[in-house]
């Protein structure tokens, strides 16, 4: 069954518009929060080791609701939570290797532009983060 498409998600910070996967801006920038964190899975996957500041994204928390019907687990994403803030590193990617992390979130997540805050400098850093994508349910 094919999933209806979703223009926005709302957020405690307002809109926010997701990204088509397989297009690419001009920063790829990806925060991370999970798995791709871990350099022997992002040199299984895109053959290089990510370095980036350690960042906080304020708003969300992170619980295991995604569901994996071919394997039957449960997987992370982030929900909205005003009091809540989740820790993990800002990378910057290639196109090619940003296609190659969407294939690897599959069809379960979309990614969607936000804003992280560096933990050394108070920085904001515009990036992507990987959500769950809607349930069919949910879209409508």
């Amino acid at each position: 069954m094919k999933q209806a498409k979703v223009r926005y998600i709302f957020g405690p910070a307002g809109v926010i518009k997701p990204q088509h996967k397989h297009k690419h801006n001009m920063q790829n920038t990806i925060f991370c929060y999970g798995t791709l964190q871990q350099p022997h899975t992002q040199r299984e996957l895109i053959g290089r080791t990510l370095n980036g500041p350690i960042c906080t994204l304020k708003g969300f928390k992170i619980v295991r609701n995604v569901y994996d019907p071919t394997d039957g687990n449960f997987y992370p994403s982030l929900v909205f939570d005003t009091e809540s803030v989740v820790y993990g590193h800002a990378y910057k990617v290639t196109a090619e290797e940003l296609a190659i992390l969407d294939e690897y979130e599959t069809e379960l997540y979309i990614r969607v532009e936000s804003q992280v805050i560096t933990a050394e400098t108070g920085e904001q850093v515009p990036v992507q983060i990987y959500m769950a994508a809607p349930t069919p349910a949910a879209a409508q």
